[in-house]
């Protein structure tokens, strides 16, 4: 082979060792970026459910009203999102078919399964003593809890179960 041939072969290599490296340099940066920003708009989205929470408990002195009527709970929740302020009718037939307290249902529709499920079919809300006002005592281990305060005190808090990796949507 001739010196030509050779240095041609290096820099064909080099270029493509180089490319191969900023593809995926660029794969692993997008998604931890991406990874980052669904973090913050959880964040975003579980502060906003919580000033709902909070403004309601000081509305109301209390939980009692919100335990009595589930499709209340489920206004609340969907009050605090930015996009959709009212829930879908399907959240709705399938809360009233499950008992009072029973948040979020336990069984769902195929929709609901196929991407992310909707923000506020994750959260759960337990009492200042952690018993469930709105859940489901099985899922209790997998929550992540929010201090709801009043007056600088604890009253409740809102439990957060565990999304859909990013790296899984479909």
């Amino acid at each position: 082979m001739s010196i030509r041939v050779k240095l041609f072969l290096t820099f064909l290599l080099t270029t493509l060792l180089v490319v191969m490296g900023m593809h995926f340099f660029s794969r692993w940066s997008l998604e931890k970026g991406f990874a980052e920003f669904i973090e913050k708009r959880q964040q975003e989205r579980v502060d906003k459910i919580i000033d709902v929470l909070e403004e309601y408990y000081a509305d109301h002195l209390g939980w009692e009203n919100l335990v009595e009527n589930k499709l209340r709970w489920i206004s609340l929740l969907w009050r605090a999102d930015p996009h959709r302020h009212h829930p879908p009718k399907w959240i709705i037939k399938q809360a009233q078919r499950e008992p009072d307290h029973h948040w979020p249902p336990a069984t769902l529709p195929e929709k609901a399964n196929q991407r992310w499920p909707p923000f506020g079919l994750r959260v759960m809300l337990l009492d200042r003593d952690k018993t469930i006002l709105f859940g489901r005592e099985e899922l209790i281990p997998q929550l992540r809890l929010y201090a709801i305060q009043h007056d600088f005190e604890t009253v409740g808090y809102l439990g957060l179960l565990p999304g859909k990796p990013v790296s899984q949507a479909k």
